[in-house]
């Protein structure tokens, strides 16, 4: 009677509780977020076999996609051996440590912790632009740059020189829209390449020298050459005594009076003659005295290069009755750098006082 008695009081404790309780909450003190202090814990043995990942028992209220991240802050956690399938959102957190990140059996990103990113790939494609601070760099000879959808240019590097070929693909052409400097530009094969065409000329060519093997073939407009020349003149109406002449020349000596005049690119007037101080070669050579001498006598007279008389510029002729000696001759001669032209006349007769009323002397250079 006493045992039943017992029984019948802890039911009836039991019941009144449970009545004065709207609900009632079962926590699990072993979860890392411990139990609020109204809760009842209850530490009991839980099969999680028959939980699923998703339900809100396994995380105390929470689900996956609720669950604050505080609760994890401090868990170590590995998904080797698992898939990830689905988008991972790191939401502006960072992940380290990287090793190797594969996007198939041979295509992948590795690092070597050598300060640089390793793609492991035959080819990447790029659906943008690409911007950058530092260098690009081929590391490779004989491996190109190409450009256009079937590759039909492209920049290569064979080890000693950069090759641009704009045709691997049709007939392209290299076009540059401003201004190019450049040392030497030499073509790849002589006597092959053309600079401009027939339909498209270059408007003006500034040259500090120009050597040509070919033809210079001049079709509309004016040739202006500033070539190298010399000319020395002299004239006076009195005339000027030019001493005895004899069998032996005697250089006419007038063209460092004050009665002549000179025009020189490349040669100077000098006590020694008119001197080349340029470039040498074939010169046009151009001479004329006027003057007095004897009736009859015999005058030579030439355009001496140094002490040579060419034969181009020797002339020969007799003084008319009234004593009138007048010589001219045109020819080329060969001078170079640093010689001497001068204009020498002798009596082959004998001996005649000669007097000048006119003199001059020209050379223009023709050719090498």
């Amino acid at each position: 009677m006493r045992t039943k008695l017992t029984l019948f009081m802890g039911f009836f404790f039991l019941v009144i509780m449970l009545s004065s309780v709207s609900a009632i909450t079962i926590c699990n003190p072993n979860l890392p977020s411990g139990c609020p202090e109204d809760v009842i814990s209850i530490t009991a043995s839980v099969n999680y076999s028959a939980i699923g990942v998703n339900d809100t028992f396994y995380w105390q209220g929470y689900t996956p996609a609720t669950l604050p991240h505080s609760i994890l802050d401090e868990l170590a956690w590995s998904v080797a051996g698992h898939t990830i399938d689905t988008n991972l959102d790191m939401n502006s957190h960072n992940i380290y440590e990287i090793d190797k990140t594969y996007f198939s059996a041979t295509d992948f990103i590795s690092s070597d912790d050598d300060d640089h990113i390793d793609i492991h790939s035959d080819r990447i494609d790029l659906f943008g632009e690409v911007f950058t601070t530092k260098n690009i760099t081929m590391n490779a000879d004989n491996r190109a740059f190409n450009f256009g959808t079937q590759r039909d240019a492209s920049f290569t590097y064979n080890g000693s020189d950069v090759l641009f070929n704009p045709k691997l693909v049709g007939a392209g052409k290299f076009i540059v829209l401003g201004d190019i400097m450049a040392n030497d530009v030499t073509p790849i094969t002589t006597d092959t390449y053309s600079l401009g065409s027939s339909a498209l000329r270059w408007l003006k060519g500034w040259f500090s020298g120009l050597d040509v093997s070919g033809d210079i073939n001049q079709t509309n407009g004016n040739a202006t050459i500033n070539n190298y020349y010399g000319e020395v003149w002299f004239h006076n109406d009195e005339g000027e005594a030019v001493g005895t002449l004899n069998a032996t020349y005697q250089i006419l000596n007038v063209f460092s009076l004050e009665e002549s005049e000179n025009m020189l690119n490349g040669f100077a007037n000098t006590s020694e003659g008119l001197q080349l101080i340029t470039e040498g070669g074939v010169y046009r050579a151009k001479w004329e005295a006027t003057g007095s001498g004897t009736n009859n006598h015999f005058y030579h007279g030439c355009l001496f290069v140094n002490d040579d008389c060419p034969y181009t510029t020797n002339q020969h002729v007799i003084a008319d009755a009234n004593n009138q000696v007048r010589m001219a001759k045109t020819g080329f001669i060969r001078i170079n750098n640093g010689d001497n032209m001068t204009i020498r006349i002798k009596d082959t007769e004998g001996t005649s006082a000669g007097t000048v009323y006119i003199a001059s002397m020209s050379l223009d250079r023709i050719g090498n």
